[in-house]
């Protein structure tokens, strides 16, 4: 079974936190997944699995649209990167996104 979603901050609202998944899967899809570093490919990664536990009905949403499909795809190819940290991190977002269309 998946972890229990983090608690949601208290002082941020729904739509804030809407508005963050969107503009998170966009810098991932844009800058952070091309990054040298693994650290950041793979903390990007596990900051997309968290994001889509906190709004789960706007995360279903975003992934039926074009950026958020194409994050999906990039995460099954980022599964065979040469980063073990970054392979597992993808592995954890695939299993959340697989279990959140569930």
């Amino acid at each position: 079974a998946p972890p229990p979603p983090p608690p949601p901050p208290p002082d941020l609202p729904r739509s804030e936190r809407v508005a963050a998944l969107s503009h998170l899967v966009y810098l991932h899809t844009t800058k952070l997944r091309y990054d040298n570093s693994p650290a950041v490919r793979s903390e990007s990664l596990r900051a997309l699995t968290a994001a889509s536990r906190l709004v789960p009905r706007a995360w279903r949403a975003l992934m039926a649209k074009r950026d958020g499909g194409r994050a999906i795809g990039m995460a099954f190819c980022d599964r065979s990167d040469s980063a073990g940290e970054v392979a597992a991190a993808a592995g954890d977002l695939i299993e959340a996104a697989t279990t959140m269309a569930a």
